[in-house]
């Protein structure tokens, strides 16, 4: 039986890898209320009929990534303060908004969240990562990408790194696509660089400790 229980948590951490792409992992989810001034370097990528695509960052100061011929804003945050409805209550959200001018037409935006420390969240999962509380998502086009878990432990299936949406049906010339999002910030797992030096930093400090008593 002792050798079933870390067979059956490697099975589902396998699957929870390959269903939904690359689970990756944090320390800790720091803030559940993060506005668009503090998504600085988040990446946006608009893909076009056929194979070209475009990449922006976010600029925090202007709470938007702009490229040639689009742009995505936050346009404002909101929040839920209704206690009567529990998977809505204390949420922060954002309310964006993308819009294109281009002659092409548009398959898909791409945001990518995890490379700036930021998640995405989302609503409809019974259960929560510590420090997340419940998301948000008014878009039926939305499919999220790479599962978030903390350190050590499964994901809960709330958090996610990046998430796409499926534009190829969606005139955004004519009007803007609004959609409401949830984001957060997390503290990132040490790079095993920044393991190495600290352990080698402890050692020395181990050695002048006991070179010290000798004296």
């Amino acid at each position: 039986m002792k050798f079933i229980k870390p067979f059956l948590f490697c099975a589902l951490l396998f699957l929870s890898a390959t269903a939904h792409g690359t689970t990756l992992y944090v320390n800790e989810v720091l803030d559940y209320m993060v506005g668009g001034d503090e998504m600085e370097g988040i990446e946006v990528t608009v893909y076009y009929e056929g194979a070209d695509s475009e990449t922006a960052i976010w600029d925090g100061t202007t709470s938007s990534a702009v490229g040639s011929d689009w742009v995505l804003n936050f346009a404002s945050g909101h929040l839920n303060d209704n206690p009567s409805q529990p998977l809505v209550d204390d949420t922060y959200w954002g309310l964006w908004s993308f819009f294109s001018t281009s002659a092409k037409g548009i398959e898909s935006l791409y945001i990518d969240a995890f490379i700036a420390n930021i998640l995405i969240d989302k609503i409809d999962t019974p259960e929560l990562t510590p420090g997340s509380e419940y998301g948000w998502s008014t878009s039926d086009l939305a499919t999220f990408i790479n599962p978030v878990a903390l350190s050590g432990s499964l994901p809960f299936g709330d958090l996610f790194g990046a998430v796409s949406f499926d534009l190829s049906n969606t005139d955004v010339k004519t009007s803007a696509y609004t959609f409401g999002l949830d984001t957060d910030a997390f503290e990132p797992v040490p790079e095993p660089g920044t393991l190495l030096l600290l352990g080698i930093g402890l050692f020395g400090l181990a050695g002048m400790i006991r070179r010290k008593k000798k004296v």
